[in-house]
């Protein structure tokens, strides 16, 4: 990755101008360093290009067919290459105000692991009261967010983290139970608390050092995510 000079782009017709006054760092623009998405059909793109798929700002102009958005506007964005400099063009469509409260910052690093954790809690593990689910790596950016939507569903939360510091930080966004994943006990923990049955959810991003015990952890016709 190199710094380099490069023309101002310039808005298409429903696209919007905007000043980047915050791009996050993911896992994606890693992975497109280091050629991991080369033969993706969904993640690949054309080099050179400019890296960061999501970021924060404000309007500076508009495309021709835009109408629900002003020169002005405090805007966040995700999945869209170009934050990674100081001007970018980005589809009106992918654009989410800001209310005045939230930062340039915590809405660059927090909108698009938002919008997955949301999609996990509600479409994927249809948390509700009464439901339950074992979180993966609870200390993460998804992972956070996750375990307060799924707290905030009225789920019971299981969380796993790999140190005691980090399972702080899950007891502290509000899981139940944190323990750490990588002391082969984490499924008996959650087995033991419920009665021996297992949660009804269990998302694993870690995959090849927990897989195994994720299943134990599972109740029967459970989901693992």
């Amino acid at each position: 990755m190199i710094h380099r000079d490069i023309a101002v782009p310039v808005p298409r017709a429903d696209e919007v101008l905007v000043r980047v006054r915050c791009a996050g760092i993911n896992f994606m623009d890693v992975h497109t360093c280091e050629g991991k998405y080369a033969n993706s059909q969904t993640y690949k793109v054309s080099l050179p290009c400019t890296l960061g798929m999501e970021g924060a700002g404000e309007i500076i102009a508009l495309g021709a067919d835009v109408k629900d958005l002003a020169v002005g506007d405090r805007v966040a964005w995700c999945i869209v290459w170009g934050s990674y400099a100081e001007q970018a063009a980005v589809p009106a469509w992918r654009c989410v105000k800001l209310p005045d409260a939230l930062s340039f910052e915590m809405a660059a690093a927090t909108l698009f692991h938002g919008l997955t954790a949301h999609y996990l809690a509600h479409d994927v593990g249809r948390l509700a009261p009464g439901r339950s689910c074992l979180i993966h790596a609870a200390s993460g950016g998804i992972g956070q967010i996750l375990v307060q939507l799924a707290k905030r569903a009225g789920a019971r939360v299981f969380a796993t983290t790999s140190s005691e510091e980090k399972a702080a930080v899950a007891r502290a966004r509000g899981a139940d139970i944190a323990v750490l994943y990588d002391d082969g006990r984490f499924a008996d923990t959650v087995r033991a608390a419920t009665g021996g049955q297992g949660v009804d959810v269990v998302y694993d991003p870690i995959g090849r050092a927990t897989l195994r015990d994720s299943f134990r952890a599972a109740k029967k016709r459970g989901l693992i995510v």
